[in-house]
């Protein structure tokens, strides 16, 4: 996924699964990754997903009661950390 984008980390396998797969049905690109080392999270899985569908993103998953660890701006590398 070229260009600026959001990362998200997740406490386990099954959160990152669950947020890729209602990501999916609402038709969100997102791309599964491994988590980059300088991120701590419990999970090795990372979704990568454009800036531009963070607030829509956001509000998705707190609906599902999908759980987010971290939110990061993401662009060659973690730049900062994000609200969440």
């Amino acid at each position: 996924m070229p260009g600026q984008g959001i990362l998200l980390t997740f406490r386990s396998t099954h959160d990152a699964l669950s947020a890729e797969a209602a990501l999916r049905e609402a038709r969100i690109p997102a791309e599964t990754i491994p988590k980059p080392r300088v991120v701590k999270a419990d999970c090795g899985l990372a979704l990568l997903v454009a800036s531009q569908h963070r607030a829509r993103v956001e509000a998705l998953l707190q609906e599902g009661r999908v759980p987010v660890s971290g939110i990061y701006d993401y662009a060659r590398g973690i730049r900062s950390p994000g609200s969440g």
